[in-house]
């Protein structure tokens, strides 16, 4: 996205609060027009498209001007730095809400998407052109794919505390890579060696090694595994082959 993509955005806040300039708002009115920019306008745009870091610090500076001048075009009056506006007012701050914060929910979602929505043209071309057989989780961010895709990939590590895949057939879940496990990823648990220990592959799907309710794993000495693989084991998972693998936000 350009600056010209989002400047109609960036115009309709403009000039929405340029037409509140002329009714002289004391402060706590003007503390809720921002906050019913932010509520309307803003969570619209950031459902609709990944709105870039250029676009979110434009919009917070036409709130900070109007919240303490009056005006979205005087920005020399600003008392308190916007992200102290923002916090918590039990913390101090107004409880604005952060338009970066809410353009990560959003981000968090499509990253959600890419496990839930597989019939999703978008889903398929990413699958198809970027990640190929590699999982989101390990794939590296290279020439191929827009801003917004590496931005999703910058957001992996908060992804992982909340995303589970709960598992049905086990067809789309990845033993090795997907996060359906208590412990997270096996193999971040194990380590890449385990791969050949176990003598699975690393693209194996979990209905690939759990065959007629038994694991099918290659018999390992290594006494670094067979806790991590006892604690696989004891996991209540009952394929249920009919029904579609879930990703869950927790």
């Amino acid at each position: 996205m350009t600056t010209s993509d989002y400047e109609p955005l960036v115009a309709k806040i403009r000039a929405r609060f340029l037409s509140w300039t002329s009714k002289a708002l004391a402060f706590a009115g003007r503390l809720q027009q921002v906050n019913s920019v932010i509520a309307s306008l803003t969570n619209f745009w950031c459902s609709t498209f990944s709105l870039p870091q250029g676009c979110i610090d434009e919009i917070e500076s036409l709130c900070s001007a109007f919240l303490w001048s009056g005006s979205p075009n005087i920005t020399s009056k600003a008392k308190v730095a916007w992200v102290e506006v923002c916090k918590p007012k039990e913390e101090g701050g107004l409880g604005v809400r952060r338009i970066q914060d809410i353009s990560i929910v959003f981000d968090l979602k499509l990253i959600w998407r890419l496990f839930n929505n597989l019939d999703s043209l978008w889903i398929m071309w990413v699958k198809n052109t970027i990640l190929r057989e590699e999982s989101f989780w390990d794939v590296r961010a290279g020439a191929v794919g827009s801003w917004i895709w590496k931005k999703l990939l910058e957001l992996r590590p908060l992804a992982k505390q909340f995303l589970r895949m709960e598992v049905h057939s086990g067809k789309s879940v990845g033993f090795w890579t997907d996060l359906w496990h208590p412990m997270g990823r096996i193999i971040e648990a194990i380590g890449e060696r385990g791969t050949h220990k176990l003598g699975t592959m690393r693209n194996a799907r979990i209905a690939d090694v759990l065959v007629d309710h038994k694991w099918r794993f290659q018999n390992t000495r290594d006494m670094t595994i067979e806790p991590i693989i006892a604690q696989v084991k004891e996991f209540p998972l009952v394929l249920a082959h009919d029904d579609d693998d879930v990703a869950l936000w927790k």
